[in-house]
């Protein structure tokens, strides 16, 4: 009996793991799949999925970039207006609400001595005699225009207040032994000259022009 049940010498006996997956195969019908092109020899594959065999796949060319978005910041600066710097450092605006143009003023510090008792130097300067007749015509028509400047109701708020501060500090300069007359020009000069426009033909462009009439005198004009 258990000369039977022994297998053939010369039949080769097989691992009991591969001979249990060779009946599992055998049990499963359609479950089996032919060998792929990776289970292949490759001199039995095809000659192009030979040359991918043995080719390394090329790589994706990079994503192309739109550049129109840079293009066209680029013209719009170009496009746009100059910017008026000098404008914009004097305070002022540009476009049609902008001021017109005034000319410059220059003003050139006063120069010390070394020696308390020296001589200063001022450029373009005048003397005025405040306590002459004339100086103090100017002196009392002054006086007149800016207490009845405080009282008017037509040059009032921020723009009355500077004109008023303005032109009391380039009266207190006139009595120095040297002015420059852009200093007057730029604090008394200008400031009356605004108020008669102003005012027109209200009293304070009246005072504000004898103001300057007198002040003109004085200067020798």
């Amino acid at each position: 009996m258990a000369d039977e049940n022994r297998m053939p010498p010369h039949l080769p006996q097989r691992p009991r793991e591969e001979r249990v997956a060779q009946v599992f195969r055998s049990s499963t019908p359609g479950d089996e799949t032919p060998p792929g092109p990776s289970m292949m020899h490759p001199q039995g594959m095809p000659e192009t999925l030979r040359d991918q065999a043995s080719s390394p796949p090329l790589p994706e060319p990079p994503p192309r970039i739109d550049t129109s978005s840079f293009d066209n910041a680029a013209n719009e600066i170009v496009r746009r207006p100059r910017v008026n710097f000098d404008a914009l450092y004097s305070g002022g605006t540009t476009g049609p609400l902008a001021p017109p143009p005034q000319s410059a003023v220059t003003i050139v510090p006063t120069i010390y001595p070394d020696q308390p008792s020296g001589v200063v130097i001022v450029q373009n300067y005048i003397t005025i005699n405040v306590h002459s007749g004339e100086g103090q015509q100017f002196l009392s028509k002054f006086d007149e225009l800016i207490e009845e400047l405080k009282r008017s109701n037509q040059i009032a708020g921020e723009a009355r207040d500077q004109a008023i501060r303005e032109m009391t500090a380039g009266t207190e300069l006139l009595s120095a032994p040297k002015v420059d007359r852009n200093l007057i020009d730029l604090l008394l000069v200008k400031p009356l000259r605004w108020l008669i426009e102003k005012a027109g033909a209200a009293v304070v462009g009246k005072l504000a022009s004898d103001v300057l009439d007198t002040l003109l005198r004085l200067m020798g004009n």
